[in-house]
């Protein structure tokens, strides 16, 4: 795993979900689909990032969509809603939530971000 990942998914965690994962448990790597960008594998407790995805947002400098994709990815670990409704009410509100933290913290780009991620979702 490219330590960038690990040190982003460190401070994703710490910052916006600090009691989850106490035991760090959870790890974040790159995997390969055409498909999905990001994917939260409950069963391996691993956060996973496309590898394409990794490599574009790298290249653009673009930490805050990584970021973003990271705390969605989280944001189903700490739901643990049933795959059927992944982005239900649970899902919207802790995102929600996530977004209203990380506009409090300054974080402007990231919670608009976030904010336009639930828009999928409603």
């Amino acid at each position: 795993m490219p330590e960038e990942l690990d040190r982003l998914f460190q401070e994703v965690k710490h910052s916006y979900f600090p009691s989850w994962d106490a035991k760090e448990e959870w790890k974040a790597s790159l995997f390969d689909n055409e498909i999905l960008v990001g994917y939260c594998d409950r069963s391996k407790k691993a956060i996973l990032v496309n590898t394409k995805k990794w490599s574009n947002c790298v290249k653009r400098g673009d930490h805050i969509g990584l970021s973003v994709l990271l705390i969605h990815e989280i944001t189903h670990a700490v739901v643990r809603e049933q795959r059927q409704v992944d982005h239900g009410d649970k899902f919207k509100s802790r995102l929600r939530k996530v977004a209203a933290e990380a506009r409090a913290k300054g974080n402007i780009y990231i919670a608009d971000r976030l904010i336009a991620d639930l828009s999928f979702y409603e």
